[in-house]
């Protein structure tokens, strides 16, 4: 099942990608004097949960267009390299970097088929926003974070809260409880996703030999973007976001 949800999902994020994120972030040049005006700022909260990177060796997992990872060389990090599916999203990202005046190192495969034992070990792993839902076997993939993190390194899962992607619909500016929660599923059409909800990563983390040593739900401004379209408030009462900080002992 991963090697056919890689294969339609590679189709699409390959299909005039790097465009896309010229149409969305402007030029080149424009989107590399914003990362390196603040390139903490850039990535928000994650700053907080990855610490402090100067130094460390770090990778990011299905790190499309490495925005983050740019932003994090630039924090000082040793040696930051990127995991993705997309060839479109590693150009766009290396002619970035180039931009920022940063050196990052794209891997152009899918994550479930790395050869870690190539790859060395990192002080620090994330994986952020909107992608795991791309993969079959989470835990498979936590095995692989424990097997390509260091003694004692830090591993960082920042992702959209399934309370609100799988069982919430909006409807006339209020969130109603219309969706199945526990469904297993692959869905779509033109990607091919599979929504894991919280007690699954948690698990699966676990399983795979990473001692957790917080979650963290999001609430309030840091998340209003999300329901940038529903009244001011509803970011107070529904988490959007959930982040995992895990250590490999």
């Amino acid at each position: 099942m991963q090697k056919e949800m890689s294969a339609i999902n590679r189709e699409q994020w390959n299909h005039e990608r790097y465009q896309a994120w010229i149409n969305r972030f402007g030029s080149i040049e424009q989107e590399a004097k914003r990362i390196m005006d603040d390139p903490k700022k850039r990535i928000k909260i994650l700053a907080d949960y990855i610490g402090d990177v100067r130094g460390k060796r770090v990778l990011n997992l299905l790190g499309s267009n490495g925005t983050k990872a740019i932003s994090i060389a630039l924090m000082g990090a040793k040696e930051v390299k990127v995991v993705d599916i997309s060839p479109e999203n590693a150009r766009f990202g290396m002619d970035l970097a180039r931009a920022c005046n940063v050196e990052i190192n794209y891997i152009v495969s899918d994550v479930m088929d790395l050869k870690v034992e190539e790859l060395g070990e990192f002080d620090l792993i994330f994986i952020e926003m909107g992608v795991l839902h791309y993969i079959y076997n989470i835990e498979e993939l936590f095995k692989i974070v424990n097997k390509l993190l260091c003694k004692g390194g830090r591993f960082v899962l920042r992702e959209y809260h399934p309370v609100l992607w799988k069982l919430l619909k909006e409807v006339d500016g209020q969130y109603i409880a219309s969706g199945n929660y526990f469904e297993q599923d692959v869905v779509g059409e033109e990607m091919k996703l599979r929504r894991w909800i919280l007690g699954e990563v948690i698990t699966s983390i676990v399983n795979a030999g990473l001692t957790i040593k917080a979650l963290h739900e999001e609430s309030g401004e840091i998340q209003r973007w999300i329901f940038k379209d529903l009244p001011e408030g509803i970011e107070d009462r529904i988490p959007g976001i959930y982040a995992v900080i895990a250590t490999k002992e």
